[in-house]
């Protein structure tokens, strides 16, 4: 955080100018500033490591800052380096006979650094320098490393799981057979980086310059290429070029026959009258996408994300998808689902409260979070469903197959289970129909 100070006649007031990581605190400073003689404060700080303990001990380098109108900053003497965790690093500056406010900027400066297996989990690297540094096998899981300079990094074998790296600049950077699920790239620069082999599972590309970049058996599903900056030199497996093509809007063609589409991160992208007979898109991400027109006769369409997604009369798609698609985006309230065949979709957080789903087929079904108060399940088929978070109180669960399911923090109060078969369930802080609560 970088902090700015008004010392008005000696009345001092503390006024957070912005701060760099929501959330961390790692780089947030708290400054003190004394009189010394007329005209000249003492400021101070502590030092503190932008890595969380019990991780490498990394101080940033510090720049006192000065403005009569917060607007335009000059720096009070030179940059401060060197400094030790803890310690107390100070300055002095003539104020004169105005007023004049102050703050701290931090910045990590460490190029060609050698930071081989070292623990930097959750490290505030924002905006640092780390030009040709070593990572090699370093762990970097939840780092904060947005607008760094990582050119020509070796992060190869690195754990970078959820780590933040937006708008960072990863030029020629090796990040073969790191690991990235769930991380963000967006806005990033990776021309001519090598991904060769990298897990990067959920990974954001959004906006992302792919350039020349080699992506070749790394594991992208559900990457997000939405924005991003693809040429004939990026080297990329033909599955996650197409998809990178559709949700761009770069293909030549709207056939796309027989084609392996699964767990890919189609969101948003405009799919009208499109024509996917045969091919196989399970798990995918469809939310917002636009599949007017489109044909998806014999498709596989197992457990994908409907929510937000545009279908009309003339979208060709199986009735179990398109049943799937209504309740996800307009509920099932009070509806007559009486043997409804809704195995292997995505309900997640529908809302079914008081309808009749008797009989109905729900086998591997996702209804996390989804509302069944009051709901009618007798004799029902839920096994191996994901219940993780279904509120189900007071519903008729009467000889319902809930065999393998996984209920966990579900809330089953007061429904009645005469003969229902829980064999093998989940039961984990799940709230039973008596009101207590299971174990974790």
């Amino acid at each position: 955080m970088k902090i700015a100070m008004s010392l008005l006649g000696w009345a001092l007031v503390v006024v957070p100018a912005w701060v760099e990581c929501e959330g961390a605190d790692t780089r947030k400073v708290t400054v003190a500033i004394a009189r010394t003689v007329p005209g000249r404060v003492s400021l101070s700080w502590p030092a503190k490591s932008a890595v969380p303990s019990p991780g490498r001990v990394v101080v940033p380098d510090y720049l006192l800052e000065k403005s009569t109108d917060l607007v335009a900053w000059t720096p009070v003497g030179a940059g401060i380096t060197g400094a030790g965790d803890g310690t107390i690093v100070a300055a002095v500056d003539d104020t004169g006979a105005g007023r004049a406010f102050y703050r701290v900027t931090s910045r990590v400066n460490l190029p060609a650094a050698d930071l081989i297996q070292t623990q930097l989990d959750g490290a505030e690297f924002a905006g640092a320098n780390f030009l040709g540094a070593q990572f090699f096998s370093s762990s970097l899981a939840g780092a904060d490393l947005s607008g760094a300079d990582l050119r020509a990094a070796d992060l190869r074998f690195a754990d970078l799981t959820k780590a933040t790296l937006d708008h960072a600049n990863l030029t020629a950077a090796d990040l073969t057979f790191s690991t990235n699920r769930f991380a963000s790239m967006a806005q990033a620069n990776a021309r001519f980086a090598g991904f060769e082999g990298a897990q990067l599972f959920g990974t954001s590309f959004r906006g992302a310059d792919l350039r020349s970049a080699i992506l070749t058996q790394a594991d992208l599903r559900y990457a997000a290429f939405q924005g991003a900056l693809l040429d004939a030199d990026t080297r990329i497996d033909a599955k996650w070029r197409l998809v990178w093509e559709l949700v761009n809007g770069q293909t030549r063609t709207n056939r796309f026959v027989g084609l392996d589409l699964a767990f890919a991160d189609l969101s948003g992208a405009d799919l009208r009258r499109g024509i996917f007979t045969g091919s196989d898109f399970s798990a995918d991400d469809f939310s917002k996408a636009d599949l007017r027109g489109a044909d998806f006769t014999q498709a596989s369409l197992r457990f994908v994300d409907f929510r937000g997604a545009l279908l009309d009369a003339a979208t060709r798609i199986e009735p179990k998808s398109r049943l799937a698609w209504d309740i996800v985006n307009h509920g099932a309230v009070g509806r007559d689902l009486h043997g409804a065949l809704l195995g292997s979709t995505l309900l997640i957080g529908s809302d079914f409260r008081g309808a009749n789903l008797a009989d109905a087929e729900l086998e591997l079904t996702v209804l996390e979070g989804a509302k069944l108060g009051g709901a009618i399940l007798r004799g029902a088929n839920l096994g191996g469903a994901d219940c993780l978070g279904a509120v189900l109180t007071n519903a008729v669960l009467d000889f319902a197959d809930f065999s393998f399911a996984d209920l966990t923090q579900a809330d089953l109060r007061g429904a009645t289970v005469t003969g229902t078969d829980f064999t093998d369930a989940i039961f984990s802080e799940t709230i039973l129909p008596d009101g207590t609560v299971t174990d974790p």
